[in-house]
């Protein structure tokens, strides 16, 4: 089943996808084992991204404090599973979309140069 998200590139802009709620497309978009972040300010949304990003050198991609997240992402709605099943990805809502679209644009780096000013390095 596709679901409706938002996909952030390394010095890009955040774009709207319909893809396959399915765990080897997430890793297809994000280049290897995925690893899940709560997207600040934005209720019921979580940040897929690259578990290994950082060692495997990939490109700044968003500055969450105090860290930085590496890599092309996704962002996802989610519905917490009853038991013990966790969470579900699904499609962002249209609130979901504005509130992730505006955490997005405030953290995102958009100059390899800024990465220096994050870790105070000038």
């Amino acid at each position: 089943m596709k679901i409706k998200v938002m996909i952030k590139e390394p010095y890009r802009a955040p774009y709207e996808a319909e893809i396959e709620n399915e765990l080897a497309e997430f890793q297809r978009i994000v280049g290897g084992y995925i690893e899940t972040v709560p997207c600040p300010g934005a209720s019921g949304v979580k940040i897929i991204c690259n578990e290994e990003g950082k060692i495997k050198g990939l490109a700044p991609n968003l500055s969450i404090a105090p860290d930085v997240i590496v890599g092309t992402v996704i962002v996802v709605g989610t519905v917490i599973m009853y038991g013990d099943d966790g969470e579900e990805f699904v499609s962002l809502t249209e609130k979901q979309k504005n509130a992730a679209w505006m955490a997005l644009a405030v953290r995102s780096i958009h100059e390899p140069e800024t990465i220096l000013g994050v870790f105070g390095l000038c």
